[in-house]
This record gives structure tokens, sequence and C-alpha cells, in this order.
């Protein structure tokens, strides 16, 4: 795996760990990204260990723009789906 092409900044997943889901209070939020994150894991396997970082950062990005929080995971997911095959391709 390609170093260069991780684009999550660590001192943000670190600094952001103790609120781990940033401004999400509803349960049943929290819940639906901690699937998606799960998901994403089940289908690239080999990036585990830097999903959850990659979708909390982009989770803080978009929360702001979103005007619908029940489609928030969706734009995320598509984002760190397009970052993670993009990764899985420099890697070969």
């Amino acid at each position: 795996m390609d170093s260069r092409l991780i684009q999550v900044q660590p001192d943000f997943y670190r600094e952001n760990r103790q609120a781990d889901w940033l401004d999400v209070n509803d349960e049943a939020e929290k819940v639906q990204h901690e699937s998606a994150i799960e998901a994403l894991g089940e289908q690239f396997p080999e990036f585990r260990r830097v999903i959850r970082p990659m979708y909390l950062q982009a989770l803080h990005e978009l929360s702001p723009q979103a005007r619908i929080r029940a489609f928030i995971s969706i734009f995320v997911i598509r984002e760190i789906k397009g970052k993670l095959l993009h990764m899985k391709q420099g890697a070969h």
C-alpha cells in the first residue's frame, strides 16, 4: 500500500476520539454510521485499519453541509469508496 495515497490526518482522529461521533447525538444515526463502517470494512478488508478514521474525517467535513442528516452516510460512503478504490488500484 502506497502511504502517499492515504489522505487521513492521524491527528484529526486522535483529537476527536473522545467525541467519537463528533456532533452526532441521535442513536439511530450512530448505528447507521457504525453499519456503514462495518460494511466498508467487509468490502475492503485490506484497508479496515484506516476506514474508521477516513469515515470520521469525511463525516466531519460533510456534516455542516448536510440538510437532511438521514442521507449523510450515503455521501460519506460514496466518498470513502472512491478513495479506497483509488488506493486499491494504486497498490497493484
